[in-house]
């Protein structure tokens, strides 16, 4: 097995795709590729198809990564006063009480600093993963006799894919410069992902159910009306800096209908690129099966092995990090009895039992004062959050507020079956419409309200009653409880 060979494995609703890249002459080279198409997405499918892979291909676990989707995470942008990294984690554990429908304990969680400020401020990236999907993808791997070292999010490989193309000198790779801010539009065959980047971080990312098949529906709506979302919610939130080009990430010939549907709702440069521009193979790799495959997307995988990762989140389940650092610490402490042997030796055979002792007793001292730390800290962190609650209860936006202004944003033929705004802020719309174009409309109200953001359609649903063709709809969005 070679020890240099990196692995992906990338896992979406209809395919599993699997690639393996090696370093040659100082240049990360795919040697290895192969997509098994799914049919149902049951566990015992998945296992079926990676045991295959498993067999068929040399895989060191060491250097395997498995990738989770981004429809599986939750990613929140937080505005923090301290640049210590104790405290960023902290202050994030307390906010994110409020912002995530689950508990601390049950979910894996990481960040990563996005800016910092003069003023002491720090903007951060928090990307939140429930246990059980962690665990859940572990378990498969281990059945199907994989023990991968990574998780990743599926939006750090598009921006692996980006940071490469950047570093790359040839064709288009010189009108990617990394100090533009850049929106990434990864086509799959039924789901696209939207990415916000800038300076070689993911300042913001969405996955939408629409894939490569939804550009030619006659709707207009879809896709096209999920990005221009997208966009004016990136601008709304404030979440980075303004958008200078757009590029469409996709191995589709009709890639060119959506770059046209693009321009004409933005003023924005926009691109079409192949995830396999610039891409090194081996002369034995043959991509043309897969590529053949029209609409398939290989951004994510590719872009994770031939990028640097360092420092991206790993949401490895925390017993596996638990057992790999038992392993170390059992190692750690061969390797102390060994010296405390020594040691003793040496202390028998030179008259130094009474220095031994007082640096003995130096070391307890500094154990306790190590011990004491943490406990400082918490008081300190405690006393910035209570400072940090007071400035937030100052002023609080009402109930009533937000439903006078929400049936104030209503088309006429729009109608509510329910509400549901729970403790969190968190707003939940059920209704239904006389005209599709009705349920949009309201959508895009509420995009263009100060008292919601984050708005999500979760579905669009037409059907037949009394003669009559209405919309069942579902709106999601995040209440502004407090005022600016």
């Amino acid at each position: 097995m070679a020890k240099d060979i990196s692995t992906t494995i990338e896992i979406t609703d209809t395919h599993i795709k699997f690639f393996q890249a090696k370093t040659v002459r100082q240049r990360r080279v795919l040697c290895a590729g192969d997509v098994k198409p799914l049919q149902e997405f049951t566990d015992a499918e998945l296992i079926g198809k990676l045991s295959q892979i498993a067999t068929s291909h040399p895989i060191d676990p060491k250097h395997l990564t498995v990738v989770i989707p981004r429809r599986l995470a939750i990613l929140k942008t937080m505005h923090l006063p301290s640049q210590n990294e104790g405290e960023i984690k902290k202050m994030i554990a307390l906010q994110l009480v409020e912002q995530i429908p689950y508990t601390l304990e049950d979910v894996v969680y990481d960040f990563q600093v996005l800016d910092k400020e003069p003023s002491g401020y720090v903007r951060v990236l928090v990307v939140v993963l429930h246990k059980e999907i962690s665990e859940r993808f572990l378990k498969i791997c281990k059945e199907a006799g994989l023990h991968p070292e990574r998780f990743f999010l599926s939006s750090f490989g598009i921006l692996g894919w980006l940071s490469y193309q950047q570093d790359e000198t040839r064709s288009m790779a010189s009108s990617l410069s990394s100090g533009q801010s850049l929106l990434l539009i990864n086509v799959d065959i039924d789901h696209t992902e939207i990415c916000f980047c800038y300076q070689q971080k993911l300042i913001f990312s969405r996955s939408v159910s629409c894939g490569v098949g939804d550009w030619l529906t006659p709707h207009p709506m879809g896709l096209i009306h999920q990005i221009d979302l997208s966009l004016k919610n990136y601008l709304k939130d404030d979440l980075g800096p303004p958008v200078q080009k757009i590029l469409i990430i996709s191995t589709a010939r009709e890639a060119a209908v959506l770059q046209e549907a693009i321009a004409k709702i933005s003023s924005l440069a926009v691109d079409v690129c192949s995830p396999l521009v610039n891409i090194l193979c081996q002369k034995n790799i043959c991509l043309g099966a897969i590529k053949s495959q029209a609409g398939l997307s290989l951004t994510v995988a590719i872009g994770i092995l031939l990028s640097d990762f360092k420092g991206w989140i790993n949401f490895i389940p925390p017993q596996v990090r638990e057992t790999k650092q038992l392993q170390h610490r059992k190692i750690q402490w061969l390797q102390l009895a060994g010296l405390s042997l020594l040691i003793c030796v040496l202390g028998l055979a030179i008259p130094g039992v009474e220095f031994l002792r007082k640096v003995a007793y130096l070391d307890t001292l500094k154990k306790e004062h190590a011990t004491l730390q943490p406990e400082l800290e918490r008081t300190r962190q405690r006393m910035q959050a209570v400072e940090v609650l007071q400035g937030d209860f100052k002023e609080r936006i009402l109930l009533t507020d937000l439903l006078h202004a929400l049936y104030g944003l209503i088309p006429s033929d729009v109608s509510f079956q329910s509400l549901l705004l729970d403790e969190k802020g968190r707003l939940v719309i059920r209704g239904y419409a006389q005209a599709s174009a009705s349920v949009y409309s309201f959508q895009e109200n509420l995009v263009q309200s100060p008292l919601f953001k984050a708005v999500n359609l979760e579905f669009a649903t037409k059907r037949d009653i009394f003669n009559m063709e209405i919309t069942d709809f579902q709106i999601t969005s995040q209440a502004v409880t407090h005022r600016d």
